[in-house]
């Protein structure tokens, strides 16, 4: 999986906000769907998350809403992948 941390390692992200992001399963300032968003964007559509994920954001999101947010996903995961591969220096 591409780590979604430039940001955070040019130190545009606090220290404390990266933290929290990393533990946002426990942290009591995420609510459960949003939860749900960080766990199948960290997923990465590579499955880890299980048929439960995929099921779960069906509950909550309509075909087109799940489809805009996995496009997205993909999307911030191919410019990682290009940044990193050409050492694309990021503004901070």
């Amino acid at each position: 999986m591409v780590d979604h941390s430039t940001g955070v390692r040019k130190g545009t992200i606090k220290d404390q906000a990266r933290d929290t992001l990393r533990d946002h399963g426990t942290s009591p300032l995420f609510l459960d769907f949003e939860r749900l968003l960080l766990d199948y964007a960290r997923d990465d559509g590579n499955g880890a998350g299980g048929p439960g994920l995929v099921e779960a954001l069906k509950r909550h999101l309509s075909a087109e809403a799940r489809t805009q947010l996995t496009l997205s996903i993909a999307a911030a995961n191919v410019t990682d992948r290009f940044n990193q591969a050409l050492g694309t220096e990021l503004e901070a």
